[in-house]
């Protein structure tokens, strides 16, 4: 009997040990030698591994208004020179958000026009009253609402610039920030109530529209690879072996890119809208890098 349960007792440990060392089968990186410890997630979970992990960095296919502050520590709002991707500069009375760019009207639009796109805006980073006649950034304008514009106003000490979240017939929901002042806030009225609020000295000059960049390259200036490697690739949030890991894609996966860069002796590609998974494909340009392996 003793001598059964020993058998039983090894086969069972032999077992669990054999399904550890099946699991960790770690994603090629960009070489053998920098093979990374995670574990590689099938096609169909990419999608839900980023967001859970990285719910800041994923631009939705449809637009996600935004209702509530940015958590702190969200990259979109956070300084270059702290980890984030926003290179305006730091907010005033931070507070508890060191490294923010808030509170500051130029800041949050500017980084929430990234978080909407998933691309590295064009947009003026000097006073809000620089946006509108910086048409050099090649965005369209017009005097028309639209979801994800940018709403800019003159006059003022420095003018002032908002995003529009919402819009119900004349009435839009914009949210913002104010140097000095609010971390963030949304407000709702037509625009010459909007306008109104801000003070006598201001006046509106029209909306900066930034869902057009999201739109991604038309299908004859894309180009596709298909992952090789039988370990599947990690997708990294800079082109380099020293980005970060943010998630990892399986063998098969179709990476569609109009832009490369070489890096540790591989090439990366810019995931571009269009490239496919198991589960999906992704809405938008959301800046991550993939090597071709």
């Amino acid at each position: 009997m003793k001598t059964t349960k020993r058998i039983l007792s090894f086969i069972v440990m032999t077992a669990m040990l054999l399904g550890t060392l099946t699991m960790v089968s770690p994603a090629l990186d960009t070489t053998a030698s920098s093979k990374s410890s995670i574990r590689i997630e099938e096609p169909s979970h990419f999608h839900s591994q980023i967001a859970s992990a990285h719910p800041e960095y994923l631009a939705a296919t449809a637009f996600a208004p935004r209702l509530d502050a940015p958590a702190m520590g969200n990259l979109y709002y956070k300084h270059t020179s702290y980890g984030g991707y926003n290179s305006c500069i730091l907010g005033s009375n931070q507070g508890g958000y060191r490294g923010s760019v808030l509170p500051n009207c130029v800041g949050y639009a500017w980084g929430r026009a990234y978080e909407i796109t998933g691309r590295r805006p064009a947009l003026s980073q000097n006073n809000a009253n620089t946006f509108w006649g910086r048409t050099s950034d090649g965005y369209k304008r017009g005097q028309t609402a639209a979801l994800g514009a940018i709403i800019c106003w003159g006059g003022g000490s420095a003018g002032h610039v908002a995003v529009v979240e919402k819009i119900s017939g004349s009435t839009i929901t914009i949210s913002e920030s104010s140097w000095s002042g609010t971390y963030f806030r949304t407000r709702t009225g037509t625009i010459q109530e909007l306008t109104r609020w801000l003070g006598s000295s201001y006046y509106f000059q029209g909306y900066i529209y930034m869902l057009d960049a999201a739109t991604p390259p038309p299908a004859s200036t894309q180009k596709s690879y298909t992952i090789q490697s039988s370990n599947g690739a990690n997708v990294r949030s800079s082109a380099s072996t020293s980005g970060t890991i943010v998630g990892a894609v399986a063998r098969g996966s179709v990476i569609r890119y109009t832009q490369t860069k070489s890096a540790n002796g591989y090439t990366f590609m810019l995931i571009e809208a269009g490239s496919t998974f198991t589960g999906g494909t992704w809405g938008k340009n959301i800046s991550f890098w993939v090597a071709m392996v």
